[in-house]
């Protein structure tokens, strides 16, 4: 019993923790480092995982997956090209940052329910969007100084639009997921507008071409399964057309 009620805490921790964490670490920047945008959300990243598997060490284990088998190919190959590399304790710190998450995604898929995964990133989206216009808006309204590289509190321009290419997939499911809530609805289409409009100001093309070619792709995975279209396809279709 105790062990049950353990896990269900540790579950409900991470689920709690992990948005609030992504939410901070994703607007995270301090200019006393040269890349004043990447390294301390990177080294808080890898804290935040190594934490998550810390929490998690007891359930740590090797389970055949198609996921597993990809994983250790790249590992390997990671390892192999590491003999060749211009700069060894680069190629080795990124094996060692690549071994952290493929641990960490994997207690994270057997561990958790798929509907805890999809909180987990709407909530993720939801909350780091959120926090991302506010912390911009103040940015620009005090006349922060901003550039190519430092153009958003994401900082680099393109790496602003990785972002962008899953909080708009899940803005969208999130106003079909609550569109019998006037407030909420209200909420997450004014965080989608905001984000859009970024991307619009940033003129990131690669964002906008990978939105389009995911609606292709989700549309060709439709068509080839056969199934009726249903209303959260409906939702997904109006989401990316309308962008």
């Amino acid at each position: 019993m105790n062990t049950l009620s353990s896990k269900i805490s540790t579950t409900r921790l991470a689920l709690w923790i992990f948005p609030i964490s992504l939410a901070v670490i994703t607007n995270l920047h301090w200019d006393n480092y040269f890349y004043s945008h990447d390294v301390p959300k990177w080294l808080f990243i890898d804290i935040l995982l190594s934490l998550f598997v810390i929490l998690h060490r007891d359930k740590v284990s090797i389970r055949r997956s198609h996921c597993s088998l990809l994983f250790f190919s790249l590992l390997y190959w990671s390892l192999v090209t590491l003999f060749w590399s211009s700069h060894f304790y680069t190629g080795l710190s990124f094996i060692i940052r690549l071994a952290l998450y493929g641990v960490a995604f994997n207690l994270l898929v057997w561990n958790y329910s798929v509907d805890e995964r999809i909180n987990l990133l709407l909530s993720s989206s939801l909350l780091a969007s959120g926090v991302f216009l506010i912390i911009l808006a103040i940015e620009r309204k005090i006349g922060v100084p901003f550039s190519n590289g430092a153009f958003t509190p994401i900082g680099f321009t393109n790496n602003a639009g990785h972002v962008f290419n899953i909080w708009i997939p899940s803005l969208c499911f999130c106003l079909w997921k609550f569109r019998n809530k006037a407030w909420a609805v209200l909420a997450c289409l004014a965080l989608l507008l905001g984000i859009v409009y970024v991307l619009y100001i940033s003129q990131i093309r690669a964002t906008t071409i990978g939105l389009g070619l995911s609606i292709c792709l989700f549309a060709m995975l439709v068509l080839i399964s056969k199934r009726q279209r249903s209303s959260v396809v409906q939702s997904f279709y109006f989401g990316h057309f309308f962008l």
